[in-house]
């Protein structure tokens, strides 16, 4: 479309405003950083768990099946 210009104007004009409302949006995040997220520390035990949880939470969606579910609600125990 854009090779052609036959990408309406008002159309261009919206995108170009949620792109520059997005970028805004990012810088003043930036700026105002109340969360010090480089400080954040997590045991290896946890971090671990926190590994085998997404990797059978990942695992279950994408199967579906019964055991999957059991090693993702096993995991998130581990993790409690």
């Amino acid at each position: 479309m854009l090779l052609f210009d036959l990408l309406p104007h008002c159309m261009g004009t919206f995108f170009d405003g949620a792109v520059q409302l997005l970028n805004g949006s990012v810088s003043w995040i930036a700026q105002n950083d109340p969360l010090p997220l480089d400080q954040l520390y997590l045991p290896v035990p946890v971090m671990l768990g926190l590994y085998l949880a997404l990797f059978f939470v990942v695992l279950s969606l994408e199967k579906k099946r019964f055991p999957q579910w059991v090693g993702t609600a096993i995991s998130f125990f581990i993790l409690l």
